[in-house]
Formats: C-alpha cells, structure tokens, sequence
C-alpha cells in the first residue's frame, strides 16, 4: 500500500506492485496505470466514430486520464479536452502519486 485517505466520497487507498500503481475507492479498483492498452482502446475506438473530433469531454476517474489525454492528442484534429471530476481528493492523490506512472508532459489543473 502506497496510501490510503479519505475523501469526501469514500476511503481511496493506492497500492504498487511490480511498477503498477492501481487506485481503489471503497475497495473498488478505478484504475491502474500505466495501461496503454487500455487508454488506446477507449480513446481511438471512440474518436474514430467522428470523422474530425475537435472536442473532448472526459468524466470521472481521473488516474486513467493522463493516458487517455495522450492518446487522444494524436488525433489531428483534436483542439480542447475538457475534465471533470467530481472528487478533488482523487485529483491531489493522482498529482501526487501517478505523475511518474503516467508521464510528466500532461498538465492536471484543478
């Protein structure tokens, strides 16, 4: 276990195993990271439905996103993505603890 607090919504703990970090909410897994596959599975299979995405909005479960963010920046066409998340607690433990897993070069503004 790599940490565990309280929010709001609930108790989210962190736990690191052979270089993965996965995040859980009560006992639930939400994500674990890094999980490339994952995020060019519901990334590209999504953007590919619209012949020129430029906008997109992302909901929830904020320890996916900065790979989902990457993936998505490849489509040409993209010019915002918007992120929402109802737990700020998940935000300031994500900032803190999935950077490394999730690569520095994507922004979290809260």
């Amino acid at each position: 276990m790599v940490e565990s607090r309280n929010s709001a919504y609930g108790n989210l703990t962190v736990t690191e195993n052979g270089g993965i970090r996965s995040i859980y909410q009560n006992g639930v897994i939400l994500a674990n990271a890094p999980d490339e596959n994952a995020a060019e599975e519901a990334v590209h299979y999504a953007l590919l439905e619209s012949p020129a995405p430029r906008h997109i909005l992302l909901i929830g479960r904020w320890s996916e996103r900065p790979a989902l963010v990457v993936e998505a920046l490849k489509h040409p066409t993209i010019e915002r993505i918007d992120y929402v998340e109802l737990d700020p607690a998940l935000i300031d433990i994500a900032r803190q603890l999935f950077s490394r897993t999730t690569g520095s070069h994507v922004s979290i503004l809260a």
